[in-house]
């Protein structure tokens, strides 16, 4: 073994290029073993990832006849006292550094077969895409390229088509789908003509997506549905308003936290975001509805009421009313308590007569007076000549209010929801 190295290392130059004629380029093949990605940070658009390159190539002036060293057809040397291709990270978004170090071994086989296994751990930009954000994929690639050797002393080629796996560990985040290895050139900035060579690792990510439907896409469309209950709680009701402004402080705290975590760039718009800010548009209108509505409802009973709210709103409200008296009537006849003898409900069901026939049976409930029957008969009709208070017509805008902002609401959450999925 002694004898061997003293004899291949002894005219040997590790500034050359390993090839006997110099007109002619060294051809390297570059492999990358992934062992884990560890983050893809969203906000700087940089990916780290770990794992190791396996780089041959054939170093034409360390070859030797096995027959003539005992059969030994390899030797294992540090990786300073051969020749190296000068690659190096081309997307870091670190200092740029070289592969390996000094105390790191090559194997040399007899024939020049050199194999060199640098370990990384890599930090790489990454351009990603926001726009279904936590519902994304993203891809990203690890660029190898040579630093002064051109396509005329070096040409770099990948050794498959794609990254080995076979020792990755899996990321609580991130699955990887698929992934490429495709040759990479880059034009000589100091040398026209030529050209710089590489290769591109790319590696293509979907977001695992369980964490983010339970902790941000079940919440705010929980929170979204708090929108509509504000115009449910009664006006008299302090906590009215309460509701409203918490509603409206929590979609702040979530848009907040989704900006946080985006990169601050233009080229996507987040869906998500988009969906947040208008449910806070949506809450923020909320709150001015409400204060609209408490303010008619405790207004001056003796300020008047102009005639198209009259018109608009009061008559929907008178015929709301009597709606309900008669249906109250009909409940009573159905208890037994009234016999009903006669019914007539005209265009706007504004009549209601009732009549009492014969005696009760024997275990029936008592005997109802002839007035129960003729007081919901004057409460209908009461209920005809009624005029309208504000307090009526903030009810009036409550319901109103309450079907509008459900029915946006609704129709929003399942456009973003059919957009995330397509």
């Amino acid at each position: 073994m002694v004898r061997l190295r003293r004899d291949i290392f002894s005219n040997y130059s590790r500034g050359i290029v390993p090839v006997h004629n110099q007109s002619e380029s060294a051809q390297v093949h570059m492999d990358f073993f992934l062992i884990m990605i560890h983050e893809l940070d969203m906000k700087n658009q940089v990916l780290t990832a770990s794992g190791w390159l396996k780089i041959e190539w054939l170093d034409q002036f360390l070859t030797w006849n096995e027959t003539d060293y005992g059969g030994i057809d390899e030797v294992i040397v540090f990786q300073r006292e051969v020749w190296l291709p000068d690659l190096f990270v081309e997307n870091t978004a670190q200092n740029y550094r070289e592969l390996g170090n000094d105390a790191m071994l090559i194997s040399v086989h007899r024939d020049g077969l050199i194999v060199w296994e640098p370990g990384i751990v890599v930090e790489t930009s990454c351009a990603v895409n926001i726009g279904k954000y936590p519902f994304d994929s993203q891809i990203c690639d690890i660029r190898f390229l040579t630093w002064m050797h051109t396509n005329r002393t070096l040409r770099v080629d990948p050794g498959h088509d794609e990254i080995h796996l076979e020792a990755t560990l899996p990321n609580g985040e991130w699955d990887i789908t698929n992934t490429r290895a495709e040759r990479y050139a880059y034009p000589s900035t100091y040398r026209n003509g030529t050209e710089h060579t590489g290769v591109t690792f790319q590696v293509h990510l979907r977001r695992k997506r369980t964490f983010y439907i339970l902790n941000t896409i079940i919440p705010v469309v929980m929170l979204s549905l708090l929108n509509v209950l504000v115009f449910i709680l009664p006006a008299d009701c302090g906590e009215r308003m309460a509701l409203a402004v918490t509603v409206l402080l929590s979609f702040t705290v979530y848009l907040g936290i989704i900006s946080d975590v985006m990169p601050k760039t233009s080229e996507s718009l987040s869906l998500l975001a988009v969906y947040l800010t208008s449910l806070l548009s949506m809450s923020t209108l909320s709150v001015l509805c409400a204060g609209v509505v408490l303010n008619i409802h405790h207004k001056d009973p003796k300020t008047p009421i102009p005639a198209s709210v009259k018109y608009i709103l009061g008559g929907q409200h008178r015929r709301s009313v009597i709606r309900d008296k008669m249906i109250e009537a009909d409940a009573q006849l159905n208890e037994g308590i009234i016999i009903h003898t006669h019914r007539r409900y005209t265009e706007d069901m504004n009549d209601c007569k009732c009549k009492e026939n014969g005696e009760s049976e024997p275990n029936n409930s008592e005997k109802v007076l002839p007035h129960e029957c003729q007081r919901l008969v004057k409460e209908v009709e009461e209920m005809k000549s009624h005029e309208i208070s504000w307090h009526d017509i903030g009810k009036s805008l409550d319901g109103a209010l309450f079907w509008l902002f459900f029915i946006v609401t609704n129709t929003i959450t399942c456009i973003i929801l059919t957009l995330f999925v397509s």
